[in-house]
């Protein structure tokens, strides 16, 4: 992977395409979007005093990180489909290129999970329990007997947890995520090769409205038919219903590369409406539900996830055509955030299961620090040190992940090639893809 010159994003369409397709900005994107997933897990302050419930509510939006690393991913992923369309052995190259770099740590996480994990003392905690046969609960009343386990072997992780609420083991049920991503993307480029850059735009949209429309009749039928206190999950974890980030991630990569980084810088001026437009019916969807989570509230579930999307839609945009010196280039580009981003994967991976360890054994939020009396103080200071005690570990397992798996078989890469063997006319880079997704 070469190295990007400070300042590409504003460069001339031929000078970009002569240097590198790797933009520095977005590894901080990818980094801002696991710091909000592990703001969200890490924080354990729910009640108590009113300044703890406050900072509780703060974090509790971190939720959205997962939005985040969709539009990344859709953008990244489709970027690299079309900029090596037309190559040579294209399928072989992008599947084996998937392989490398999610197959290892991934069924290494899987195995420990499903195999190792129930012959060990974490089986003791809760949310360690094994994952087992069970009853699978279908729309309308329909049930059936089938394994878990299975699933999570084969990408559909996902698919368990919607039907059996099977959100048991805290150290693959974090997978739900990488499932949705691996389902669309062993279609998205036959799409991508079938599809001019015209009609892609059309199926981006398309799909983005297919997986709205999946999450209003999810919405209407638990209104009818089932309880949706409880059966949130399908619209928050299904296929169908996650699809209108990655769609929109797409579309911004379809047009980037259609009409270059003037094309992107065109769109600024409908983000200026469209932005404050995503932000009202999103802070409307948390007043609605009376909480940032808004997964079991029908409008957050439905024009909730899809505001969240475009908000994040527009960073995206707002941050490849920032200036060198602009505040979007600066703030993603920091060394600190960049580097989460980079190892953003293993971190994904391996920081629910930290967690639980730290809560339930080392250090449980009724042992926390305290400042002033239990109505009028808080436990903040206890909630930094849960947050330290649950970090370090996190990041020494990434780092530990990344030298010993993650970057040997990422060095097999050079062996598919993503690039299209002949100069791209009339097109941005396609953004290289070199960490989570």
């Amino acid at each position: 992977m070469s190295a990007s010159t400070a300042g590409l994003n504003d460069a001339p369409p031929d000078l970009a395409r002569k240097e590198s397709s790797h933009i520095p900005a977005l590894d901080g994107v990818r980094g801002l979007a696991i710091l909000m997933v592990m703001f969200f897990h890490f924080t354990v302050l729910w009640k108590d005093s009113k300044i703890d419930v406050a900072f509780g509510a703060a974090t509790r939006f971190g939720w959205a990180g997962v939005d985040l690393f969709f539009v990344l991913s859709g953008f990244l992923i489709t970027g690299i489909l079309l900029g090596s369309k037309g190559q040579t052995n294209f399928f072989r190259n992008f599947y084996m290129r998937r392989v490398l770099r999610i197959f290892p740590l991934y069924y290494l996480v899987v195995f420990i999970g499903t195999v190792v994990l129930p012959h060990t003392p974490l089986t003791q905690i809760k949310d360690f329990r094994p994952i087992n046969h069970g009853t699978w609960h279908f729309p309308f009343g329909y049930t059936s007997e089938m394994p878990h386990w299975p699933f999570y072997w084969l990408y559909f992780a996902n698919f368990p947890i919607v039907f059996t609420s099977d959100f048991m083991n805290d150290l693959i049920a974090i997978t739900w995520s990488l499932a949705i991503e691996e389902q669309f993307y062993m279609v998205w480029p036959f799409i991508v090769v079938a599809c001019t850059t015209r009609t892609l735009k059309k199926v981006c949209l398309g799909v983005l409205s297919f997986s709205f429309l999946s999450r209003v009749a999810v919405a209407i039928y638990m209104h009818h038919y089932g309880d949706t206190a409880n059966n949130h999950r399908m619209s928050y974890e299904f296929t169908f219903c996650r699809l209108d980030a990655i769609s929109l991630g797409s579309l911004l990569a379809t047009i980037m590369y259609e009409g270059g980084m003037d094309a992107v810088r065109a769109l600024i001026p409908r983000t200026i409406w469209i932005a404050p437009i995503a932000a009202i019916v999103l802070l409307g969807s948390m007043a609605h539900a009376k909480k940032p989570i808004i997964h079991e509230d029908p409008y957050g579930m439905t024009v909730g996830y899809t505001s969240i999307a475009v908000l994040f839609l527009c960073i995206m945009i707002w941050t490849l055509t920032s200036a060198p010196r602009g505040i979007f280039n600066l703030f993603f580009t920091q060394k600190w955030l960049r580097f989460l981003g980079k190892y953003s994967y293993a971190i994904y991976l391996c920081h629910m299961p930290i967690h639980r360890i730290m809560r339930e054994w080392v250090y449980r939020p009724e042992d926390f620090l305290m400042i002033g009396t239990p109505d009028h103080g808080t436990k903040l200071p206890g909630q930094i040190i849960f947050y330290v005690l649950c970090t370090v570990p996190t990041i020494g397992l990434a780092l530990l992940s990344w030298n010993l798996i993650e970057k040997r078989f990422l060095r097999l890469k050079k062996y598919f090639p993503s690039h299209h063997p002949r100069e791209l006319q009339g097109s941005a880079p396609a953004p290289e893809l070199t960490n989570r997704v």
